[in-house]
């Protein structure tokens, strides 16, 4: 008789539940809004002149440099020429649409500091990739992973040596 009872408790709760849950207020009215007639407006519409299809390359290069940039973030390596690049991209972002002149001279170098950023940042990202796995590699061989997994180990020294040897391909000085 008790599992009876509670079996019927349980399920007026249930429905007491649902109707709560199930029931929804009606919103506020709203009150209908004055709708006020348009005076003698004139439509006033800037035209602002084409821009340079040159000048439009050259700003989707410095673009896409820096965006390559930050993907790796090689600023924090030449962080001079980052700078100068960002500034020189500022530069032309401003005079993009006024002066085509002077944004075509700061796009330009910019373009310069930005390819100087990722040559220069790619080796210094290298060395420190470099460091780092050396070190990594050390405290693997001080653990005895040269003995615990001969095969794997030599398989990591030929992709480490590869690698090296792609990037002294890459970058001969």
């Amino acid at each position: 008789m008790n599992k009876k009872r509670s079996m019927f408790l349980a399920g007026c709760l249930a429905l007491v539940a649902m109707a709560f849950f199930s029931c929804k207020s009606t919103p506020p009215a709203e009150s209908p809004e004055t709708v006020v007639p348009e005076q003698n407006v004139q439509n006033v519409t800037e035209t602002k002149a084409p821009v340079d299809p040159a000048l439009a390359a050259l700003r989707e290069k410095v673009e896409a440099l820096r965006n390559e940039c930050l993907k790796y973030g090689l600023g924090k390596y030449r962080a001079d020429d980052w700078s100068s690049a960002e500034s020189f991209r500022d530069q032309g972002n401003a005079s993009y649409e006024s002066d085509g002149a002077a944004a075509t001279a700061a796009y330009t170098a910019a373009i310069e500091k930005y390819e100087a950023v990722k040559r220069e940042g790619f080796k210094d990202l290298a060395a420190e990739m470099e460091k780092e796995l050396k070190a990594e590699r050390d405290a693997a061989i001080a653990a005895g992973a040269r003995d615990y997994y001969p095969e794997q180990f030599a398989l990591a020294d030929d992709a480490f040596n590869a690698a090296g040897a792609r990037l002294a391909e890459d970058n001969p000085q």
